[in-house]
C-alpha cells in the first residue's frame, strides 16, 4: 500500500500525488484566475465530506482536474482513496487512518478544509 496521499502545491498550482507510486493528477488551473486551482481543492474537500460518490461527480462533472483524456473518475479516485493512509497537506501530515482513506473520507475531507484554513 502507498499510505501517502500528498496535496502541494507545485509551480502555482495545486496537485495530488500518491507518493511512491508514480500517481499525479493536477487540479485545474486557469492563468487568469490564479486561485482556481485552490478553489478546486477545497471542492474536493467539500465533496469528500459527503460521499465517494460526490468525489466522482466533483471529478467527472466538475472538472476540478486536469484529466488526460480516457480517464474516468472512479480510476481516480481509487488512485487517491484506495491504498492510502495519511493525508498531508504542504509540509506535514494532517490526517491519519488504520484503514485506507476510502474509509474515513468524510473525516479526511474535514480535515484537508481545516489545512486550507
Amino acid at each position: 500500500m502507498n499510505d501517502l496521499l500528498m496535496v502541494y502545491t507545485s509551480e502555482g498550482r495545486w496537485v495530488a500525488r500518491v507518493a511512491n507510486a508514480g500517481i499525479e493528477y493536477a487540479f485545474r488551473y486557469l492563468a487568469e484566475e490564479p486561485d482556481f486551482s485552490g478553489l478546486c481543492v477545497r471542492s474536493l474537500a467539500l465533496a469528500m465530506r459527503v460521499s465517494r460518490e460526490q468525489v466522482i461527480q466533483s471529478i467527472a462533472g466538475n472538472g476540478i482536474f486536469d484529466l488526460p483524456d480516457g480517464i474516468p473518475a472512479e480510476r481516480v479516485v481509487g488512485e487517491l482513496f484506495d491504498a492510502t493512509q495519511v493525508l498531508r497537506v504542504g509540509g506535514g501530515p494532517v490526517f491519519t487512518t488504520e484503514a485506507a482513506l476510502a474509509q474515513d473520507l468524510d473525516g479526511a475531507g474535514e480535515a484537508l478544509l481545516v489545512a486550507l484554513g
